[in-house]
């Protein structure tokens, strides 16, 4: 009997111990969540760092790093602050890859440029939603009349001058182009001739024009099914 009272009070503390634990990372832990600027579409795959507020120099910086964490496929992220529970602010910066203009969050939604344009967040609770800018153009190339996959074209973005080229990439077997570091209006061509499509400029409804007049300038994101005429 005493050997059994002592074994249950053996576990009783363990399973206090395990909850309290339970309880401290619960109440360090820090969530939210990243949509793309324009289409409100979640973002996966970017990665989150949180850095301690250090001041040891007279002003706001990023110190140590205090907790790292990955969107999801519904743009979700988490982490656990691990720095010592004495530090009270930290820094969040998210990193937008080749697809997405990253920063530093500023407690609105938004990201900054710089640290000392930053805000910065606490221990514990949901932070909410925070919008990143795409910087790349993607879309698909299709047959115009039967919307079959068109590969092989090559896709150009030009700045608005419609002469200093920003960027370019040729559609895979599937007709997907993609297209990175874009971060304002360009124009799209596209060039057809391997598989006797046409060429010309992205039109504003999807086709594709002959003369730079037709075209209309368009902005980084998914673009979609561009049609393109069979010569």
């Amino acid at each position: 009997m005493r050997i059994s009272r002592i074994l249950a009070a053996l576990v009783a503390t363990v399973a206090l111990a395990a909850a309290s634990t339970g309880t401290a990372a619960a109440a360090d832990e820090r969530s939210g969540r990243v949509l793309a600027a324009g289409s409100g579409e979640p973002v996966a795959g970017l990665e989150i760092t949180v850095y301690e507020l250090d001041t040891s120099s007279g002003t706001a910086e990023p110190g140590a790093v205090a907790g790292s964490g990955r969107t999801g496929g519904d743009g979700r992220f988490s982490f656990e602050i691990t720095a010592d529970p004495a530090v009270e602010e930290f820094f969040l910066f998210v990193d937008g890859g080749t697809d997405y203009q990253g920063g530093w969050y500023n407690g609105t939604g938004v990201l900054a440029a710089t640290p000392a344009d930053a805000g910065t967040i606490g221990r514990s609770g949901d932070i909410g939603d925070i919008t990143v800018i795409p910087i790349s153009v993607s879309g698909r190339t299709v047959d115009a009349d039967t919307g079959r996959a068109v590969p092989f074209v090559l896709v150009i973005a030009y700045e608005e001058d419609y002469s200093t080229v920003a960027g370019w990439a040729v559609s895979d077997r599937a007709g997907n182009f993609r297209i990175a570091g874009v971060d304002e209006e360009f124009a799209l061509r596209f060039v057809g001739v391997l598989t006797r499509h046409e060429t010309g400029w992205l039109g504003c409804a999807g086709d594709v024009v002959p003369t730079v007049g037709e075209s209309c300038t368009t902005s980084p994101g998914d673009k979609g099914d561009i049609r393109l005429d069979r010569l």
